[in-house]
């Protein structure tokens, strides 16, 4: 019970956030094959942070600035071949409604990307609030409760995070 009235305020507040930011019709032709700046936002799940590698390891390739959003413990682990800025987090930076800290918040309204990609599979308050501090005009995340508040281009999950990340390559290849 206590858990549901918690995530019900974080809920109203990450949506009084999203309501103040300005929304335009989005048109979709060419957006990721334009992009330049790119933020890939890691999931904490251990299960998904270890599938996940295979979008950065493809943008890559693609020669884009790439700067991933990484739990600070889990640094690391990262392929150090694909010269991103890492961006981290710590516990210090959730709230006690699992929302980013004032710091965190104020530091990420000042970044600037084309595109930002949620890589979590799962629901986290936390993730989708942060995909949304950032200023982007393209957010991606996967279909979950309530991802529509959150995310503008969004990619079904398969029950394997290997290939839902798979998925959702096939589905920026498109574009």
């Amino acid at each position: 019970m206590y858990e549901r009235i918690i995530n019900f305020i974080a809920q109203f507040i990450i949506n009084r956030f999203i309501r103040h930011k300005h929304t335009e019709s989005t048109v979709y032709n060419n957006f990721f094959s334009d992009s330049k700046n790119i933020l890939l936002i890691y999931p904490e799940s251990d299960t998904e942070f270890d599938s996940a590698g295979i979008v950065p390891e493809y943008l890559w390739g693609t020669k884009k600035n790439l700067t991933l959003f990484v739990p600070e413990q889990k640094v690391s682990t990262l392929n150090q071949k694909w010269k991103a800025r890492v961006l981290t987090f710590s516990l210090k930076d959730k709230t006690r409604l699992n929302l980013p800290s004032h710091n965190l918040s104020k530091l990420l309204e000042n970044e600037n990307f084309d595109v930002v990609i949620d890589l979590n599979i799962s629901d986290n308050l936390f993730f989708s609030a942060i995909t949304n501090y950032v200023t982007s005009k393209f957010k991606i995340g996967f279909k979950k409760d309530r991802s529509d508040k959150y995310y503008n281009f969004q990619v079904p999950s398969q029950i394997n995070a290997e290939n839902s990340y798979r998925n959702l390559l096939n589905s920026l290849k498109m574009f």
